[in-house]
Order: structure tokens, then sequence, then C-alpha cells
């Protein structure tokens, strides 16, 4: 009984470490700030409201705005599906966000079908594929980011780069970063598991 609870004990402890290293992961992961010249920007898909996107979903479009400003793409890639009872997609939002900004049509994709982070990436694939874009950089809020390029990397994206957008409260962040590992560890498990988008 005492070699139970001690092989018990040591499973938990493994267990814990294990959830340790994957949240300091995704901690590290948030605060990515690549700004490495790359083929495309890629936007990760946020709530958008009657047409207008949502201020997470503003925070990641201006971050891209101000990278593909400073040269960093030629191409934004945006991603986002039409959620339940709405009528336009996120990505159709932000892109209409982005042409307002300045940024003409010929320099930006969309993906409408992806009502998740991993069917989203599944379509970057193919766009990346498409236009020959070798490099590409993910733009997103911080806690999203681990995932996202575990994921581009099942997608053969591994040559790939992240910039965070930052969330400061850190009480909020915590949460964000805590519920994160949980589908992390969902999709290592399961990557079939249809999570949200972020």
């Amino acid at each position: 009984m005492r070699t139970f609870f001690k092989l018990l004990s040591a499973l938990l402890l493994s267990i814990i470490f294990l959830w340790i290293f994957l949240i300091s992961n995704i901690y590290t992961s948030s605060k990515s700030q690549d700004r490495e010249p790359v083929d495309a920007i890629v936007v990760l898909g946020a709530s958008q409201w009657n047409g207008r996107p949502s201020p997470a979903l503003r925070a990641r479009l201006d971050h891209a705005k101000e990278l593909y400003k400073a040269d960093v793409a030629k191409h934004i890639i945006l991603t986002g599906g039409v959620a339940k009872g709405e009528k336009i997609s996120e990505s159709r939002v932000g892109k209409n966000y982005l042409n307002k900004k300045g940024i003409p049509n010929s320099r930006i994709f969309i993906e409408e079908d992806g009502k998740t982070t991993k069917e989203s990436l599944k379509k970057v694939s193919e766009i990346k594929n498409k236009h020959d874009f070798r490099t590409i950089l993910f733009v997103s809020h911080g806690y999203h980011l681990y995932r996202v390029k575990k994921i581009a990397a099942d997608y053969d994206m591994s040559n790939a780069f992240s910039s965070a957008v930052e969330i400061k409260d850190p009480e909020k962040k915590f949460k964000h970063i805590f519920k994160e590992s949980l589908i992390t560890i969902l999709y290592i498990f399961k990557p079939d598991y249809k999570s949200g988008k972020s």
C-alpha cells in the first residue's frame, strides 16, 4: 500500500510539474514581440459587434496595421467566420476596418470558414501554400499564441513568428493563461477537440 501511495504521489507531482511547465511556456509566448520581416501577417479572429470590431478584435487589427506600416510584411491574412446569429464574418469586418486605415484590398486575404483556431489555421495554411508565403507572423492576444503556434506546426507552418497583443491587468491575464492551459492540454491529448477561437 505504501508503494502505491508513493507511485501516486510521484504521478501527481509529475502532472503538477508538467502543468506548471506548460503555463510557463504559455506565459513566455505571451511576451512575444517578433518583428522580423515575413511574407504575411496572420490575425486571429475575435468577436465583431454588428459590423464593428470588438475591442479584442480591434486591438489585434491595430497591432497588425502597425506591423504592416513598419514594413514587417506586405500582406495580411485575416481569419474568422460568421458567428451564430450574425450576417457578416469577423474577417470581413476586419478587412473593412483595415481598408479604412489605408491598407488596400490587394494586400489583404480573408478566410471566412473557420469557427475555431484549428479550422482557421487549416485555411491559413491553404492560403499560404497557394501564394507561396514561406514565413508568417501570428498576431493575437499573448495568452493565445502558444497554442496557435502548436497548431500551426501541425499544418506545416513551423517557420512562423508571433507578436502579442498584451493584457495589462495581471489578474485578467492569469485567468486567460490558466484557461488556455486547459484548452491546450485538451488539444494535445485530443487534437480533434473543437476549442473556441481564443
